[in-house]
């Protein structure tokens, strides 16, 4: 559980995270004097770093994590974040983020390793999950597609466990009908049901599955005015199992860093 809660983080985190809404500020005027560490001749620009991490499970505070930046990760071509725990965190396997080109963010512990691939938007279109200590499974790979709004079309996913050839695909398709709060897809396979529900915004709001058997297992977001993920909180038949609430510093930047860190330019 405490790795799936890792995997999860990590999809809610680069899919929301770091949702970097415009902001242009003037350039050097008495409220918003220039840098020494910037050109004078480039515009300024807001981006909202994801800043705190706070994880309740059944009620029940089990962690709180302050994400540490590589000094001076604006100018390198590769830097890496850290999550820094609280002393009474109780969650385990924690990562370190590696930001190692515009396209690309590992995560990594000694348990397992992951690979997220975006594109210009800030949409997350590959994942590789590798997992060094956990049974059967060795390692998972999406595909995602999203269509012009940043809204997911189309998901494939491998999974590849140690010692079987045959590994198992699953894939799904969506197509949006526009409904009241914004728009609603659903797809339906193998005696699930996937649904997935965004605002007038295309920011996705909650996503259910729902099995033949009558589980539901839902999870709802909330935004900030920015765009910025507030929360998620995920139920299992209509009972709360986990709460993750998110903050953000505000950084001032240039358009240049914000071309070459298409991660900070998720639009969902």
């Amino acid at each position: 559980m405490k790795k799936k809660f890792w995997i999860i983080l990590t999809a809610v985190l680069l899919l929301a995270a770091v949702i970097a809404v415009a902001l242009l500020l003037p350039k050097d005027s008495e409220d918003n004097p220039g840098t020494g560490s910037q050109p004078d001749d480039q515009s300024k620009t807001l981006i909202f770093l994801p800043d705190t991490v706070t994880v309740y499970r059944n009620e029940k505070l089990t962690g709180k994590f302050t994400l540490d930046y590589e000094e001076g990760w604006q100018t390198k071509d590769s830097f890496t974040a850290t999550y820094i725990p609280s002393e009474d965190t109780t969650e385990n396997d924690i990562p370190v983020i590696t930001y190692s080109d515009k396209f690309t963010e590992t995560k990594y512990n000694e348990k397992y390793y992951e690979e997220a691939t975006y594109d210009e938007k800030g949409n997350i279109v590959a994942v590789d999950e590798i997992y060094i200590d956990n049974g059967m499974l060795e390692k998972v790979e999406i595909k995602n597609n999203y269509d012009k709004y940043g809204r997911l079309t189309g998901l494939m996913q491998i999974t590849i466990f140690r010692g079987d050839p045959n590994a198992g695909v699953q894939s799904q398709s969506y197509a949006y009908t526009y409904i009241e709060v914004g728009s609603q897809a659903s797809f339906s396979k193998d005696g699930r049901t996937y649904i997935r529900t965004y605002d007038k915004n295309f920011r996705l709001i909650w996503e259910e599955i729902r099995t033949i058997i009558g589980e539901i297992h839902r999870t709802d977001y909330t935004y900030d005015e920015y765009g910025n993920l507030l929360s998620s909180v995920k139920y299992y038949n209509g009972a709360k199992e986990r709460e993750m609430i998110y903050t953000y510093k505000a950084v001032e930047t240039t358009d240049e860093v914000i071309a070459r860190w298409v991660q900070f330019n998720s639009n969902q």
